[in-house]
């Protein structure tokens, strides 16, 4: 593979994971002008309900394609039906054993959600089910090297979907419904498309030895989706107990803007894993000297990536959502810190899938997931939802404190990483204070921004940022 084609296929995929954020951002106005913040806490309950489900009812099966598709490249046809029909059966009727006892389910494990929105949650495993269909396509495409179907799909569904919200909210005035109506109908449009790209490998054939081969892949991934899961969504799921719809509501908008940051983050370890993993192939450095480099290299960018949001996110929820939403942006800053200890387990990440230690990232994950779970149980009683902020901040630094543990063997620790943590410490801390920075007082509002600019120059001065530009350069350059 060229590195015209690696890199042209980075920049397809970066697509294929922004254009779903981006649609969350272009329709959030609409949305949060309809919706109070409680209807937003039952949306983003059910939604929550349905990403426990999906654990289970897929059995992750369509995740066995981009790994399994070429062993059948002369049958792609009996592959691909066979996921796809076994998935999407298996899927609907379990959602239906489970809507069919709904009133019994839905009680007992969302007891504070009213049951006037019952119905919301039903919508929004029905959703699951057309999105696990969904999915099955865009990762056959993903498999057969056709990202830009997938780009394809997503701008149509984005397109619909913002018509749609238009007109059932703003014209109809449908509310939730209009919310859930407009998924349904967005999911279907896109759903019609991939079923007509890719129709010619629809048949009528279901082999039981594809199938028991796609679960011997897959089901070894589910304890690791449910760490994931307990890591990553767990506190909505346990908000549900003791906080009110509301600031469930305020929680999940503020998710939205931190993840962001985690994009971000992301985006730099894909960058940094193919350029240590070709220089450590080639042993032009030592892994401990390298991997140091990455930690400190990333502590910078997620450090800066966390004062950009923190400056500009009142702005961005002035802008985006009504005043009732505004006081999301004391979960924003929060959410937001615990990316840049993110980007430190990824540092350390990077050489344990060097050394091929995966055995590690479900210990890890599902530690962490543990761990998050039972802070959430303990703490949200008492604190109330800014506790599960703060439990997501201790959750990634246990997976980062895990990841270095694990890798001190290998990884000598330098003392100048002290200094780079211990300024990311300060900008943190600065960045805590816009929790109390309100729209209306302008005078401290700009006073503190620009305050915060000569402290990211003095920071950027002291981190040497250039130098990390200098080692971004050499990745790009191969």
């Amino acid at each position: 593979m060229t590195r015209q084609t690696i890199a042209r296929n980075t920049f397809l995929y970066t697509l294929v994971y922004f254009l779903p954020f981006l649609t969350s951002f272009i329709t959030m106005p609409i949305v949060t002008s309809s919706l109070t913040s409680s209807e937003y806490g039952v949306l983003s309950v059910s939604e929550n309900f349905a990403d426990i489900l999906v654990i289970f009812v897929s059995l992750q099966m369509s995740n066995a394609i981009p790994r399994l598709i070429h062993d059948y490249g002369q049958d792609k046809k009996g592959f691909f039906s066979t996921i796809l029909y076994s998935s999407t059966a298996l899927s609907f009727f379990v959602v239906g054993l489970i809507i069919l006892f709904s009133g019994f389910i839905y009680s007992t494990f969302l007891p504070h959600t009213p049951e006037e929105y019952h119905h919301v949650i039903s919508f929004s495993l029905l959703n699951m089910c057309l999105n696990l269909c969904l999915r099955t396509n865009e990762l056959f495409w993903i498999g057969n090297g056709r990202g830009q179907m997938v780009i394809t799909k997503s701008v149509i569904q984005l397109i619909s979907k913002v018509i749609l919200l238009y007109v059932l909210l703003r014209f109809m005035n449908m509310g939730l419904d209009g919310v859930m109506w407009s998924n349904t109908i967005s999911i279907l449009i896109s759903l019609g498309f991939a079923l007509f790209v890719n129709h010619e490998y629809l048949g009528l054939s279901f082999e039981k030895k594809i199938l028991k081969e796609v679960l011997h892949f897959s089901l070894p991934i589910i304890p690791q989706s449910i760490g994931s899961f307990l890591f990553m969504y767990s506190d909505v799921f346990v908000m549900e107990k003791f906080v009110s719809l509301s600031a469930i509501g305020l929680y999940s908008i503020a998710n939205r803007f931190s993840n962001i940051l985690k994009m971000f983050v992301n985006a730099v370890n894909d960058a940094n894993q193919f350029h240590i993993f070709k220089v450590l192939t080639n042993k032009e450095s030592t892994p401990s000297e390298l991997i140091n480099e990455c930690l400190r290299n990333n502590l910078i960018l997620s450090t800066l990536g966390y004062m950009s949001i923190c400056m500009f996110a009142p702005e961005l929820l002035y802008f985006l959502a009504p005043p009732r939403y505004f006081p999301a942006n004391e979960f924003i800053v929060i959410l937001s810190a615990s990316f840049i200890l993110r980007s430190v387990y990824n540092a350390y990440m990077t050489n344990m899938a060097y050394r091929k230690e995966m055995k590690w990232f479900s210990a890890i994950t599902l530690s962490c997931g543990v761990l998050n779970l039972v802070l959430n149980l303990a703490l949200l009683p008492k604190f109330g939802a800014i506790s599960a902020a703060y439990t997501t901040v201790l959750s990634f630094g246990f997976t980062a404190l895990l990841a270095y543990l694990i890798n001190r063997k290998h990884i000598h620790w330098e003392r100048e990483n002290w200094a780079f943590i211990a300024m990311s410490g300060v900008m943190v801390s600065i960045g805590l204070i816009f929790n109390y920075v309100m729209l209306e007082d302008t005078v401290f509002r700009i006073s503190l921004k620009i305050v915060s600019v000569l402290t990211v120059l003095v920071f950027l001065k002291l981190t040497k940022f250039f130098d990390v530009i200098t080692y971004l350069k050499n990745i790009k350059k191969g």
